[in-house]
């Protein structure tokens, strides 16, 4: 007999949340987000995500360096070292 077990979508995303944020390689956190997105969308409950740089420390950077436009703006996102993954989902 089979038993249907399941996980909270939130209990996943909270999770990848965690590894995103963790110094593991870019190429396992694209993994990661592909992933998450993959279950945030099928399942409804997608609601974008922010730069983990940016919602730490690049916004106040960005602001106190008079707001700057794109391309300069790309690093206050990211990062200096471009975790471009580096992402929190909502």
């Amino acid at each position: 007999m089979k038993v249907r077990k399941t996980i909270k979508v939130e209990t996943v995303k909270d999770e990848i949340n965690r590894l995103l944020k963790s110094m593991i390689p870019q190429s396992e956190k694209r993994g990661l987000c592909t992933f998450i997105e993959t279950i945030l969308f099928s399942t409804g409950n997608y609601n974008g995500y922010s730069n983990n740089y940016w919602t730490e420390t690049g916004c106040k950077y960005w602001e106190e360096d008079g707001k700057p436009d794109f391309p300069e703006k790309e690093m206050y996102i990211t990062g200096p070292d471009k975790d471009e993954y580096g992402r929190r989902y909502f």
